[in-house]
């Protein structure tokens, strides 16, 4: 697993391994929202075709804003993700800025950050009765000052970049390379290509509208079925590596 090294961020203690097991494809759903409840369907469905049967649900409770998105008011998709059995996460609220842009927590205080928090994990339990463990900022960005205000929030971990904090046992786990998935084109950076080849540990985002992207669905087949590539949703990996 390679060195190990501690850090403070407020009051939580951190130890840092340095990698994720090799072989192990952190998988996730982002933007899981009643805005594109056909296309979640379909990329669910397509996942499942490829042989994947575990990866996390990023749920963004209320998607730009708009009241009109929000899980409260559609009870048939929400019950539909339930019965799915997958990790639902929270994934922001909004999912951007005053500004439009994604980085919803990266400007914010921490007042602001709970504040955020704390309204969308009151939306999804209002709706599910699965229990949210973890969060998962938009485009897996957020600033370290963020971890204690998810402990306080009454979550047990939060993905930051390549790393994985597990608030409750004071350990994170990185990956050597993600990816992102950007609307039907597949640019992978030529590290993510390399590790691939190298079998070192991922974390790979797929998006409601990638049920169309037929080099996605390529690219995982490479991974699972070529490249040994055992895919796993977040809680999942935690509570394996965590017995």
């Amino acid at each position: 697993m390679g060195s190990y090294s501690l850090f403070y961020l407020g009051d939580i203690m951190v130890e840092k391994a340095q990698l994720v097991e090799d072989h192990v494809l952190l998988l996730s759903i982002h933007d899981v929202s009643p805005h594109f409840e056909d296309d979640v369907i379909k990329t669910y469905d397509t996942l499942m075709n490829c042989g994947v049967s575990d990866f996390s649900l990023l749920l963004t409770p209320l998607y730009q804003m708009k009241r009109s998105n929000s899980f409260e008011k559609h009870e048939l998709f929400s019950e539909y993700l339930q019965s799915l059995g997958m990790e639902l996460v929270l994934h922001g609220l909004s999912h951007q800025t005053k500004a439009g842009l994604s980085n919803e927590f990266q400007r914010l205080t921490g007042k602001n950050m709970l504040r955020r928090l704390q309204l969308g994990l009151s939306i999804l339990r209002t709706v599910f009765d699965t229990q949210i463990l973890g969060f998962v900022p938009p485009a897996w960005s957020a600033p370290m000052s963020i971890l204690p205000v998810v402990k306080d929030a009454g979550l047990e971990y939060c993905v930051i970049d390549n790393s994985i904090y597990s608030l409750s046992s004071a350990i994170s786990r990185s990956v050597v390379a993600s990816y992102i998935s950007i609307g039907t084109t597949l640019q992978i950076s030529p590290n993510f290509a390399l590790e691939m080849e190298f079998g070192g540990p991922l974390q790979l985002a797929v998006h409601p509208l990638d049920h169309s992207n037929h080099d996605i669905q390529s690219l995982l087949l490479e991974l699972i079925d070529t490249l040994d590539y055992r895919p796993s949703g977040y809680s999942s990996y935690l509570t394996t590596i965590e017995k």
